[in-house]
């Protein structure tokens, strides 16, 4: 028996092991009600518990940990659309639902931890070995491919957590500010809170088009989901604390109840239906999955979110993710501008040092070279091909876009360094409109975040991120020289035992154990930031908690409210008109209604 047979036994036999729960005699409604329910109560454990903690280790142990319940849930309500009675037990029905609920959530945290490890494997990014020695017992052992491999896999999640925290970094600042200046009324928190969460989260500019929408209106529609999840869940903790004995509660999307002066309702109302799990495929979607369609349908058309799950999700990345799959060649009329996009975050680098010069879409033979940057100080020349690309996050993900970034390791940047070898003359002349020096070269591929698998064929070039060049160029004082000999050594690469080591991952799933290479991140120093990064804007107003005033309202009418203290004058704090101004800004979208 081949050992890919055998794997898919194994596979099955720990499959199996979900199939006589007896969750699926619940109704499919009444199912998935309750795992978003059981789910948010562990969360809000989770939540106390991080509070209460005093230890930083402990904390991302915790909050790792609820993110493997989101990935339990999503499995679940997968399959509660695929085995869950039409005519089984209602919320209503005489029968321990919370016992068997909390049962078919433990076990599909066993078994999506096991869609992590077989899923890759399939992929050929693991290699698989059983042992069967004992009667009735399997034990299958997964390990990497090869060590190039494993140091790809560590270090691209590090740096999509590093990436993460930069952005997470943005809303945390400027929800303290927030808090400062409306922490008294919810209503202002919330509508503030969730403007800014998509503004940092999204990176393409407002007028990029995905499919039938552009990203002003994506963001102008789920900051709406969002303000409904804190509130929610702001409901859920009050209960918590009052210590009722209720589960938490869930929000119904109710577009009607929403203020829409800045999206059509029909655009709001289609966006939402995408993003909505029906367990069923939409357009050209080859597969669909409660991650990226956060939002769950019931039988009687109902849109139901799970609070924790949406303040957790992350809306670009999922978003646009769902979108290109349901639109394919659709969504990406506008992909031409990813380059336009990725150009411009590069020009406010460079400007940044007089003694370097740029130059972008110059075509050599056989290809166009994407951007370039000139040292006048140091006639240092380095060439970047760009992939601007929606960001993969799994190993699986991060394989898919090997094609991309191996062509220009291997073909484009190749062309690039023949075309000014050949010609250093003409190729500076038709770059930069003059005849420059050139006493050194560099060559790379340059990404959003992560920077391509361990499977690629090593390159005597290199491939970085945009952090690591704008952390290069701070570091040197824009000498271009001393960034690409850093860049070109892998200096700002994360760096094994030191920011990740290896480890085996063991699970016992039923009777089958399962033994995976797997790696964890040592300490959280790991930091590709600048001082820049520190300051932090939305709309325009410093996000600065230490520059605002700590106001206090009273309410006036619905939703309506009013400053009745004025706060004591100090140099440090930002002055009236800026305030007042600040203030207006922020509750521009605040009319009547809450939602």
């Amino acid at each position: 028996m081949s050992i890919e047979r055998k794997v898919r036994e194994i596979e099955a036999i720990i499959d199996q092991d979900f199939e006589d729960l007896d969750f699926w005699d619940i109704s499919p409604d009444a199912a998935i009600i309750l795992a978003c329910q059981v789910f948010e109560e562990l969360c809000l454990q989770f939540d106390e518990h991080i509070s209460n903690s005093t230890s930083i280790d402990m904390k991302v142990l915790l909050k790792n940990q609820m993110l493997d319940l989101m990935q339990g849930l999503e499995w679940l309500i997968k399959y509660c659309f695929k085995k869950c009675k039409p005519n089984g037990y209602t919320l209503e029905s005489n029968v321990p639902l919370i016992e068997y609920t909390n049962e078919a959530l433990k076990k599909a945290l066993i078994h999506s931890k096991a869609k992590q490890i077989f899923m890759p494997y399939n992929q050929k990014l693991y290699i698989a070995t059983i042992n069967s020695d004992k009667p009735n017992e399997e034990e299958i052992e997964f390990k990497f491919p090869s060590e190039r491999f494993a140091l790809g896999e560590g270090i691209n999640y590090v740096l999509l957590e590093e990436h993460n925290k930069y952005k997470m970094k943005k809303f945390e600042k400027t929800d303290q500010t927030i808090s400062k200046l409306f922490g008294s009324i919810p209503e202002m928190v919330y509508q503030t809170r969730s403007m800014a969460r998509v503004e940092f989260d999204f990176d393409f500019p407002d007028d990029y088009k995905i499919g039938p929408y552009i990203v002003k209106d994506i963001k102008n529609v789920w900051r709406r989901v969002i303000r409904d999840a804190w509130w929610a869940d702001r409901d859920n903790s009050i209960d918590k604390h009052n210590n009722t004995d209720n589960y938490p509660s869930l929000r119904e999307i109710k577009i009607k109840n929403w203020s829409l002066d800045d999206v059509s309702e029909e655009v709001a109302t289609k966006l939402i239906d995408d993003l909505t799990y029906t367990g069923q495929r939409k357009g050209q979607q080859r597969y669909t999955t409660p991650i990226t369609e956060p939002i769950f349908q019931l039988s009687d058309g109902r849109k139901i979110i799970s609070p924790k799950f949406i303040l957790n999700h992350q809306p670009e990345r999922n978003i646009l993710s769902t979108l290109n799959r349901i639109y394919g060649d659709e969504a990406n009329i506008d992909s031409d501008l990813k380059e336009t996009i990725f150009i411009n975050e590069l020009d406010k680098i460079t400007k940044k040092y007089p003694n370097l010069i740029v130059c972008h879409n110059i075509p050599v033979d056989g290809t166009n070279i994407d951007y370039g940057i000139y040292d006048k100080k140091t006639s240092t020349l380095v060439l970047f091909e760009m992939k601007w690309f929606v960001e993969p996050v799994t190993s699986v993900e991060i394989k898919s876009k090997d094609k991309e970034i191996k062509k220009g390791l291997h073909i484009q940047l190749p062309k690039y360094k023949k075309a000014v070898d050949k010609n250093t003359d003409d190729f500076t002349l038709k770059a930069f409109n003059e005849i420059l020096e050139v006493k050194a070269s560099s060559y790379f591929v340059l990404t959003r975040v992560t920077i391509g698998s361990g499977l690629i064929e090593p390159s005597s070039f290199k491939a970085v991120n945009y952090r690591m060049l704008k952390k290069a160029l701070y570091d040197a004082n824009g000498n271009l020289s001393e960034a690409a000999k850093k860049l070109n050594s892998e200096f700002y690469y994360p760096k094994l035992n030191i920011d990740f080591s290896f480890e085996e991952d063991v699970s016992k799933m039923g009777r089958v154990t399962v033994i995976a290479d797997s790696f964890k991140t040592l300490d959280t120093s790991f930091d590709l930031s600048v001082p820049d990064d520190e300051t932090v804007n939305l709309y325009g107003f410093e996000m600065d908690p230490d520059k605002v005033p700590a106001n206090q309202y009273k309410k006036v009418g619905p939703s309506q409210f009013e400053l009745y203290r004025k706060p004591t004058s100090n140099g440090n704090r930002m002055g009236r008109r800026e305030r007042r101004e600040l203030e207006r800004k922020l509750r521009k979208s605040l009319k009547k209604k809450r939602y």
